[in-house]
């Protein structure tokens, strides 16, 4: 089952062409999609594209094809991959443990770590770098930390991103060679839409809000969401999951299932943050290299079903790179761990926050489709 726009590379009548990139921009995806329905394509253009005229297409075009191609059967995962796009976070060592390209669309994943850890800054990091290097790619954030979002924050690491990519030796996108720095970051930060939500009822209609406008194509043609963050959930589900009748459980479920339904049905890569919470017992400590850890994701059991990955964040008191980072038999020692940290809070003396940027160390806790257990260290500098 090729993709519909593979067929551009054929061919085509500038009439066929135009009405494929139109089928192909409604979220059509594969030939079999198109011939299976295509009453979707006509309730989506309400009637101007009938029947008839899409009939008329995969007569002149798909058919075929795929007459020819029949003997030649596809693998599911061949057509998943083939539909997956990745965002990259902004370092080569995290896009490696992602699978080797970044964040993959479809994908419900989560960063979860301690207060100040970094995982708003992976998120910026993964927007920032998609818009820079992607001129036709859209971001939604939803911000329940009450404002937290940071228009300042965000514009700094577009910066450190339009620099890298210059000293890399790129072109510069949307004609930025012609565009002041102010200009550059001005049309890169109006591909963010924002949400604030106080809490998880407020989140839900959010949810609700994003589907309709990414339904009804209400973003410039040009644009197409790429990645949805919400940072974060823990905000909005603690509160509810603390009652004793189920309900708050529910809720938490539901939400699971409005997210992965959104990142499937819009092919966006979906990022949240939830907080790590102190272990109550020994025995809810997490498998992990961090032997030593007293921390724990806050979602509870429940929430492991949840996403389709879990990374887990944690802050260096030390760099890695001053031990033999080649010996990955031993266990990381806790004293190379500090203690939580709020974004306004000062690093203790003799961290190596305090000559730079404290080092970070992530470990893929969970995936469906990667091998779990690996780490690597970065720096939120780099």
């Amino acid at each position: 089952m090729p993709l519909l726009k593979s067929y551009l590379d054929k061919e085509l009548s500038l009439r066929d062409r135009a009405l494929l990139n139109e089928i192909v921009a409604l979220g059509i995806k594969t030939d079999a999609s198109l011939l299976l329905d295509p009453n979707a394509v006509v309730a989506k253009t309400n009637g101007r594209v009938t029947k008839a005229i899409i009939d008329g297409l995969l007569d002149r075009v798909v058919l075929p094809t795929m007459r020819t191609s029949i003997s030649d059967p596809m693998r599911a995962s061949d057509i998943l991959a083939a539909e997956q796009h990745h965002v990259s976070s902004g370092w080569k060592s995290i896009d490696h443990l992602l699978g080797g390209q970044g964040w993959a669309s479809g994908e419900l994943s989560e960063i979860c770590g301690p207060t100040g850890a970094g995982k708003t800054h992976m998120c910026l990091n993964a927007v920032a770098t998609m818009l820079v290097n992607d001129p036709n790619s859209q971001a939604i954030w939803v911000d329940t930390l009450d404002g937290e979002f940071s228009s300042q924050r965000i514009s700094a690491i577009i910066q450190a991103q339009l620099a890298k990519t210059a000293v890399e030796g790129k072109r510069p996108k949307e004609g930025a060679e012609e565009l002041s720095i102010e200009n550059q970051l001005m049309a890169l930060m109006s591909r963010i839409q924002i949400y604030a939500c106080r809490d998880v009822h407020e989140l839900l209609a959010a949810f609700d809000l994003i589907r309709h406008s990414l339904e009804a194509s209400e973003t410039p043609s040009n644009l197409t969401a790429r990645i949805l963050v919400i940072d974060s959930l823990s905000t909005v589900l603690t509160e509810v999951l603390r009652g004793t009748d189920g309900a708050g459980h529910a809720t938490m479920m539901h939400t699971s299932r409005e997210l992965r339904q959104l990142a499937s049905d819009f092919s966006l890569v979906t990022l949240v943050t939830t907080l790590s919470v102190q272990l109550s017992h020994p025995e809810e400590q997490v498998p992990s290299i961090l032997m030593t850890s007293t921390s724990k994701p806050s979602l509870g059991t429940s929430w492991k079903f949840a996403t389709d990955l879990q990374l887990f964040l944690t802050r260096l008191n030390t760099r890695l790179s001053e031990r033999d980072e080649s010996d990955t038999n031993g266990v990381v020692d806790s004293h190379l761990f500090g203690d939580e940290l709020s974004d306004g809070d000062t690093p203790a003396p003799g961290t190596v926050a305090q000559g730079g940027v404290p080092g970070r160390l992530v470990e893929l806790l969970r995936s469906k489709r990667l091998k779990t257990g690996e780490w690597c260290v970065f720096h939120l500098s780099d």
